[in-house]
């Protein structure tokens, strides 16, 4: 199979690239190239090619070749998408739409979305809940999932809150960043420390990923949430898990967080494929951990195209 992945130079790509290269032939889409870039090595595998190009300027010749793609590429978190709302607009949603319409009805596509849209409730939310995105961030996301969803053959995959450790860090993404502040400035500073998020490591995400391509035929034209039941937890009990394997204080604010999240989210859909979470939160933790003793970021991490 002919897969294109588009922003797959990112936090997920990176991980999802040398996997899919196992069985598939593989292009990457990516414009945001540092010389770190850690698809460089891909370079000497003959079914492995690189397409340095912006995804707003993307042209049909560029995907019209592939039996199948998977839409990584856009301006992610909250932070990123609220400094740089033109960028977020046309990266998130018109350039989704641009690929959409570019494709032919045959191409497969699976799109990254996520748990973030919905509305905040205090019953346990499914694919068929209410949403109710809260940020740009959210809100390019649904309407680019919609988009998405017009077309035949697209799969949706809403994703818990990721974290983990892969070969294109974010440090930003909550878990991460906890980890990376209790172990480097032993401190965590908690904002509405009792809502609660659903939380998903990257390599499950690779596994969701994988499933999806195997069973896509029964999977298309849905929407599933990816996660696990056994990962809802509050703030406070994340900070709290970290604080037992560092040596870091829990501060609480009694300021609201703009980012707010609060939800159970129900995953039985996908478990019907056999999906099953395999990393849990504390061997997260301990990772991240382990990780973030020896690697020292000089920055808070990216939230560029991903």
């Amino acid at each position: 199979m002919k897969i294109l992945v588009t922003g797959g130079a990112g936090y997920k790509g990176s991980s999802l690239v040398p996997l899919l290269l196992s069985n598939h032939n593989v292009d990457v889409l990516d414009h945001n190239i540092l010389p770190d870039c850690t698809l460089i090595p891909f370079t000497k595998n003959k079914n492995f090619n690189f397409i340095k190009k912006d995804i707003r300027d993307v042209k049909k010749k560029d995907i019209s070749k592939y039996d199948l793609i998977i839409h990584l590429a856009g301006l992610s978190g909250y932070p990123a998408c609220e400094a740089n709302p033109g960028i977020a607009e046309s990266v998130n949603v018109e350039s989704t739409k641009k690929i959409c319409d570019l494709m032919s009805k045959s191409q497969k596509l699976i799109y990254a979305s996520t748990t973030y849209i919905y509305e905040i409730s205090k019953k346990k939310i499914n694919e068929d809940s209410p949403v109710n995105p809260k940020t740009l961030y959210a809100r390019t996301k649904l309407e680019a999932e919609k988009i998405c969803l017009n077309r035949e053959n697209t799969v949706s995959l809403r994703f818990a809150t990721i974290f983990g450790v892969s070969p294109k860090m974010r440090h930003d993404l909550i878990l991460n960043d906890f980890v990376k502040k209790a172990v480097n400035e032993r401190n965590i500073v908690l904002f509405d420390q009792h809502s609660l998020r659903s939380f998903i490591h990257i390599d499950d995400v690779m596994d969701a990923y994988l499933l999806t391509i195997k069973n896509f035929n029964k999977m298309k034209q849905n929407i599933y949430n990816v996660g696990s039941d056994k990962m809802n937890y509050s703030k406070l009990q994340i900070a709290k898990k970290i604080q037992k394997k560092t040596v870091c204080e829990v501060i609480t604010s009694t300021l609201n967080d703009p980012d707010k999240r609060n939800f159970i989210i129900d995953y039985s859909k996908i478990q019907k494929f056999k999906f099953i979470n395999k990393v849990s939160i504390d061997d997260g933790i301990n990772e991240l951990v382990k990780f973030y003793k020896w690697f020292k970021p000089g920055s808070t991490g990216s939230n560029t195209l991903v």
